[in-house]
């Protein structure tokens, strides 16, 4: 049987490219993508070059958490039809990048969300299946993270968010560090560029 990946941010940059090449190794693919139009161009894409990739594409705006949890519902509910009941890895790529101070209707900083919030849910909402398969959680970033702390004690960093220019690229910063929520990391970070990529596998405390 084959395995079965997920993949945020699936329509274009690193997302686009990791679909195409585990597509065309044979991984069943369950992309996601900002917009059904994103997903059907992305789709084109990839299939003018590999015509039989194994691809579903799911839609959805991960920077509002009810978006993550349909998308979630959406995905499970696609496993478990095709009697899939465990995932080989989730790939949480979706990201974004604001020019000024942005909230979600959740009422979270647009960057905060979508960066960092939402693989995190999606991540839970899934859980079940990864353990299943000891799957791998990847989270895909960015070395702006550096030199940068987070601010507990206002973590958005909506205090004088009027005052401060520089808010959006701290926040862009702060909110793409991969291991910002993860206490114990199960395998080590590793850069590539410009860019990091985070892997824990998923297991079951006895």
């Amino acid at each position: 049987m084959k395995k079965t990946i997920i993949i945020t941010g699936a329509t274009s940059g690193i997302g686009l490219e990791t679909t195409r090449l585990l597509a065309g190794k044979g991984y069943c693919i369950l992309a996601v993508g900002h917009s059904t139009a994103n997903c059907e161009k992305a789709d084109r894409d990839i299939r003018f070059g590999i015509p039989d990739a194994d691809i579903s594409w799911f839609a959805g705006d991960l920077m509002q958490q009810r978006e993550v949890v349909r998308v979630a519902g959406e995905i499970k509910k696609r496993l478990n039809e095709n009697g899939t009941e465990s995932l080989y890895a989730l790939i949480n790529n979706a990201g974004c990048a604001r020019s000024r101070y942005m909230t979600t209707e959740d009422g979270y900083e647009q960057q905060f969300a979508l960066n960092h919030l939402a693989g995190f849910r999606l991540t839970h909402e899934l859980l079940p299946y990864l353990l299943k398969e000891g799957g791998r959680v990847i989270m895909t970033s960015s070395e702006s993270h550096k030199n940068m702390k987070v601010r507990w004690r206002d973590v958005m960093m909506s205090r004088n968010r009027g005052f401060c220019v520089e808010i959006p690229q701290t926040l862009r910063s702060a909110s793409k560090h991969p291991c910002a929520g993860l206490s114990v990391p199960m395998r080590a970070m590793r850069a590539s560029g410009r860019f990091v990529f985070s892997s824990w596998q998923v297991k079951k405390v006895q």
